[in-house]
């Protein structure tokens, strides 16, 4: 696992503040451009570092948040990218598989997710969450025709 240094990723702090400062403001447009850049500060291959998952986890749960799927899955799959290639966060990988597959109505592949992250942390995950994730894992058939 590749921990990027503190100098380096000081830079992305601050651009992660600017970032949340603006999501603060309701400024959406900034909070992209901030984030963006804040990306782009992470060395190539950015799927090599450990916090580069945390960071692209917390934006895809911002926009998730704000209902702005399409932003969601290009974070969603940088968090994929990382994963695959780490492979330090299985369950976080799964649970929001999950969101993405339910929040795009693909039940079916949700469900599929849902359930291989109840295998690795017995719903820890659901934690926290949206309670509409858990309800539907628990209850499917309310949402699969």
């Amino acid at each position: 696992m590749a921990v990027l240094e503190s100098d380096a990723y000081d830079k992305v702090i601050v651009k992660g503040k600017e970032a949340l400062q603006s999501l603060k403001e309701n400024n959406f447009d900034h909070f992209d451009k901030y984030s963006e850049e804040a990306w782009n500060l992470f060395p190539d291959p950015k799927e090599s570092w450990n916090q580069a998952f945390n960071f692209s986890k917390m934006i895809l749960k911002t926009f998730l948040e704000d209902n702005k799927l399409e932003k969601a899955e290009i974070w969603y799959n940088r968090m994929r990218l990382i994963e695959e290639n780490l492979g330090l966060w299985p369950e976080e990988y799964e649970f929001y598989s999950g969101v993405i597959y339910f929040e795009k109505e693909e039940f079916e592949k949700a469900q599929k997710h849902f359930n291989n992250m109840f295998q690795l942390d017995k719903g820890r995950s659901f934690e926290g969450e949206d309670p509409k994730y858990k309800d539907f894992y628990l209850n499917p058939k309310k949402y699969i025709s």
